[in-house]
């Protein structure tokens, strides 16, 4: 009891005024680095989803790009797998002599598949 006595002494005394004083600054301080720093941290984050965001939109339009691509791809593979088709037919049901091939190229191209 007289300890807390003395202490109250001492705080409501000049010296006590100025650790009190002191204490206040210091508590401030800190509130207001924590603030700056929360501050900091949530520009941080919303610049690295910026960033984030932007590497989807390139990813997502360089995906559509290759799909494209592939849809000519398979368009034009199915064009040439119809003209195979329609040399394959003509080499065969052609005679023998009429055909302006050396049978040996005649040979190999029947064998392509």
């Amino acid at each position: 009891m007289l300890f807390g006595v003395k202490l109250l002494q001492f705080f409501t005394g000049p010296a006590g005024r100025v650790v009190l004083l002191a204490l206040a600054f210091v508590g401030w301080t800190l509130y207001q680095r924590h603030d700056a720093t929360r501050d900091c941290e949530a520009a941080e984050l919303l610049d690295e989803l910026t960033e984030s965001q932007r590497q989807l939109e390139i990813a997502n339009q360089i995906a559509e790009d290759a799909r494209g691509r592939a849809d000519n791809t398979e368009r034009e593979m199915t064009v040439l797998e119809g003209l195979y088709g329609e040399l394959k037919r003509d080499l065969v049901t052609r005679p023998g002599t009429s055909c302006p091939i050396d049978p040996d190229t005649r040979e190999r191209l029947l064998r392509i598949e």
